[in-house]
């Protein structure tokens, strides 16, 4: 999605909740005219056009767009329960139209949607949905998956943090003497190793945590390598003289790990 696609949607959003239907039917045209295979944009039009025939056009061409789309489908639905059929063709009158009943959000009941989590289907407004990789989804639905997704204990926090503190204070010494005596290739060595070494110690956090899942985990950690390093460095200090954390080559390798402990962790 373009950054002025998303600033569009985003300002339709707004104008909508806001109560301007006008100007968020605007931005929502223009959203279309930059991207008309937008289901987003198709759907924002939706929900600010009064005409219910051109409402059922936005919903249908979402639809067509994306065929499995949840709200596009609810928001069809919605309106064929409050259409009613054509009266006898002999007395050649219009089609008559009841006014749908409008859905609102079950968070903010001033607000009017077309929106419906596609988990547990209860109607909520564009502050009380997110889209993922499903679909829209309400930030309960979302909260509940993640609270199942992060499973770790509490002890697990400070296992981590003496884990990765116990290695990186082990293993510190060897990498600074290495960062010292290689000079500039150093840099080269830290570019390579600096990767797995952070990926080996995640890996070996994640086994001494019972390969559970934390939010947090990746910070408690970071913390345990930060304090390691220090450690390391102030006993290498001690018997040789030499603090290896100010050379750039020692820098630049602990960077590398911290990141690839960071991105499996997290």
């Amino acid at each position: 999605m373009s950054v002025e696609l998303e600033e569009l949607l985003r300002e339709g959003a707004a104008a909508a909740r806001a109560g301007a239907r006008e100007e968020a039917r605007r931005l929502f045209q223009q959203a279309i005219e930059i991207a008309p295979e937008s289901v987003d944009a198709w759907l924002g039009l939706a929900g600010v056009v009064d005409d219910l025939a051109e409402k059922r056009s936005c919903l249908e061409r979402a639809l067509a767009i994306d065929p499995d789309n949840a709200e596009a489908q609810a928001g069809l639905a919605w309106l064929e329960r409050g259409t009613s059929p054509k009266q006898d063709e002999h007395e050649h009158t219009a089609e008559t139209v009841e006014e749908p009943a409008e859905l609102y959000c079950v968070n903010h009941p001033n607000r009017s949607t077309l929106l419906r989590c596609n988990k547990c289907g209860r109607p909520v407004c564009m502050d009380c949905v997110q889209l993922t990789d499903v679909g829209y989804r309400c930030k309960d639905c979302i909260n509940r998956v993640r609270a199942s997704f992060y499973n770790i204990s509490t002890l697990d926090y400070p296992v981590a943090v003496l884990v990765s503190f116990l290695v990186t204070a082990a293993a510190t010494p060897v990498v600074g003497v290495l960062a010292r005596m290689l000079g500039f290739w150093g840099f080269w060595i830290a570019l390579f190793l600096g990767p797995a070494a952070g990926g080996a110690l995640a890996e070996i956090i994640r086994q001494a945590v019972g390969r559970r899942r934390g939010r947090y985990l990746w910070l408690f950690a970071g913390l345990g390598v930060l304090l390691g390093v220090l450690m390391g460095n102030a006993g290498l200090l001690l018997v040789t003289g030499i603090f290896p954390l100010l050379n750039l080559p020692m820098l630049f390798f602990l960077g590398l790990a911290l990141s690839t402990v960071y991105a499996r962790l997290r």
